[in-house]
């Protein structure tokens, strides 16, 4: 299980180089091809050719990201194709106006391996705070917050 450990951690930290190098495909490639992004009250992007318009206008709405990923924990369940990740993270985004936006949080992903390696099949975005980010219509917050007791 060493080896695939190395491999989802390298998942984890190419889904940060492909998105600050704002190449749609390759993140896209990342994930499963009915793959999901939650971003908490009730946003949920899915599928490959949703996450890549999704991440067209989001990449592609900055002039700048960089995106960090740390406290990596793998968990493995009873199939040795399938794992639990969590990871902090904190991303910084330049907009084209000047102003910053960051955000401070955590990534719980579910990931399974299919015959090209590991994909993320979801990605759950959870935020212990943020700065500069608008509030999305019909919602509470940009990002769903992460339960403290959890850390999910």
């Amino acid at each position: 299980m060493s080896e695939d450990r190395i491999e989802i951690e390298a998942l984890l930290y190419r889904y940060c180089e492909v998105v600050d190098l704002a190449r749609i495909d390759d993140v896209v490639a990342l994930f499963t091809a009915d793959g999901t992004v939650d971003y908490g009250n009730g946003r949920l992007v899915q599928g490959a050719t949703e996450l890549g318009k999704f991440f067209a206008d989001r990449v592609g709405s900055y002039t700048a990201t960089s995106h960090h990923s740390s406290n990596v924990a793998i968990t493995f369940g009873d199939s040795p194709d399938a794992a639990t990740a969590t990871s902090s993270i904190y991303a910084w985004h330049q907009q084209p106006d000047g102003n910053q936006i960051e955000i401070w949080g955590r990534y719980l992903d579910d990931i399974v391996r299919d015959p090209d390696g590991w994909r993320l099949q979801t990605r759950k975005i959870r935020a212990a705070g943020w700065r500069g980010f608008s509030i999305p219509e019909g919602t509470p917050a940009p990002f769903e917050k992460i339960n403290r007791e959890t850390l999910r």
